[in-house]
């Protein structure tokens, strides 16, 4: 059986996650539902960032940049997206994430829909 990786801290992102689907109209833009999930899991003492900026360097040449929607505790990379369903390209994008800042566990949440939906990713396999 497969240790989950931060399941505490991943379980109050997912709480959080619940809160705000079910409490926020499924019309904004992402940006919103960002906002949100970080002022809750702020008032829960998480600490967390938003948006930051992560060089892509490759053969000593910066060659782009990468932003995380959201960074929790360091440690767990939350990726939000407006969409009918999550697509192979959000995981590709979550795992993209990880590897820039070499972390293992990522939450990839929908927003937009009728329905939550959600993903978990532990290491580099697609999420599940």
């Amino acid at each position: 059986m497969t240790q989950l990786l931060h399941k505490e801290l991943t379980g109050q992102i997912i709480g959080t996650y619940y809160d705000v689907f079910n409490k926020l109209s499924q019309t904004y833009p992402e940006f919103i539902y960002e906002r949100a999930m970080t002022m809750l899991l702020e008032r829960q003492g998480i600490q967390c960032t938003r948006q930051d900026e992560y060089q892509i360097v490759y053969k000593d040449k910066l060659i782009g940049v990468q932003r995380l929607d959201i960074f929790v505790a360091s440690e767990v990379v939350v990726e939000l997206k407006v969409a009918p369903h999550l697509a192979p390209i959000h995981f590709a994008q979550l795992l993209s994430y990880l590897k820039t800042v070499s972390k293992e566990v990522g939450l990839l949440f929908r927003f937009g829909g009728s329905e939550p939906e959600f993903a978990r990713s532990q290491g580099m396999d697609a999420p599940s």
